[in-house]
């Protein structure tokens, strides 16, 4: 944007056209780094019959609790609402769990950040359980380790689509 020319309508100032130009740019570059940030705090979650492992793959993190160091799991309710000008709109409404574990560490998981979150909250409470119950039956391992990839394809094809066409308009 900066290093092409622009234009202005007659009767533009040039110091407005250049504020304007750098008031999109600097729109541009907020959504590109949310979108970026977006991307590397994605969560994907595998639940194995012994441990809970939390990873962000774009940061090369890994956190497992192992479901023995799980003391209380509690469930509530979820919700987005903002307020703009004292009205408060309702946008997301879902549940939440909070996973205490015995070192005193908290982990938070809603279901607006995992797809299968109904699921997880069923299984994570089947397989407590049945370690309470001293249980020795060995579950297959739960994963679900394609989650948020989908989006992440389609927007990678998105952008590379984009810089698509930007190559051909120059061409």
């Amino acid at each position: 944007m900066t290093s092409s020319k622009w234009t202005l309508a007659d009767g533009t100032d040039y110091k407005t056209g250049m504020i304007i130009m750098w008031i999109v740019l600097g729109v541009f570059v907020f959504f590109t780094l949310a979108c970026l940030w977006t991307i590397f705090t994605i969560k994907t979650i595998v639940l194995t019959s012994k441990t809970l492992i939390i990873k962000r793959p774009f940061l090369l993190l890994q956190k497992t609790v192992p479901i023995d160091n799980i003391r209380q799991v509690t469930e509530r309710t979820f919700k987005i609402n903002p307020t703009v000008r004292w009205t408060t709109y309702n946008v997301y409404e879902g549940k939440q769990i909070l996973i205490e574990c015995f070192q005193g560490k908290s982990i938070l998981l809603n279901s607006f950040e995992i797809s299968d979150y109904y699921n997880l909250t069923k299984q994570l409470s089947k397989l407590r359980r049945e370690k309470n119950n001293g249980s020795g039956k060995q579950n297959e391992d739960l994963k679900n380790e394609n989650q948020g990839y989908g989006w992440l394809v389609f927007v990678a094809l998105l952008t590379i689509g984009l810089i698509y066409s930007i190559i051909k308009q120059k061409l």
